[in-house]
């Protein structure tokens, strides 16, 4: 009974070793997988960084891109009011040289008017005192001959 109690006592600590290695290779293998874990989390939490960080960059090259497009755009309606301000200006400047032109040809023509109706006038009044002076000629021509002849006094002017 001794030899049976000597063989299990062996194979008990022959179990217990095994047991104690297996315990020792399951604690190894867990800090291995724990270990791996830590590594594989690390790489996440690195990958995941990384997609945000590309993520920020594309969100901040497209809002850069649409600042562009908006600058652009700004530009270019800067641009056309510039040249819309300036075909205003142009259109007022021909407006007013028009109008002036116009203003100085109604003078022009009221000047000519006027100088025209001082010379009709004129000439008016240079045919009555031409038709007065003939009338006066004639009276005097007409008493110049009335006058008697027979007493020698002949005055005609």
């Amino acid at each position: 009974h001794d030899i049976e109690m000597g063989a299990m006592a062996e194979s008990l600590a022959r179990a217990e070793c095994e047991v104690q290695e297996l315990r020792a290779r399951g604690e190894k293998h867990l800090e291995a997988a724990k270990h791996e874990a830590e590594n594989a989390r690390g790489g996440a939490l690195t990958a995941a960084r990384n997609a945000a960080r590309a993520s920020a960059l594309a969100r901040w090259h497209e809002a850069a891109a649409k600042r562009g497009e908006d600058a652009g755009a700004l530009l270019s309606t800067l641009h056309i009011w510039e040249l819309v301000v300036a075909e205003a200006r142009q259109q007022a400047a021909l407006d007013r040289c028009r109008e002036e032109a116009e203003a100085r040809r109604i003078a022009a023509i009221a000047k000519v008017r006027s100088e025209q109706r001082a010379v009709l006038h004129r000439a008016w009044e240079q045919q009555r005192e031409a038709a007065r002076t003939a009338a006066a000629m004639e009276r005097r021509c007409d008493t110049a001959t009335s006058v008697v002849v027979g007493q020698g006094d002949v005055s005609a002017v």
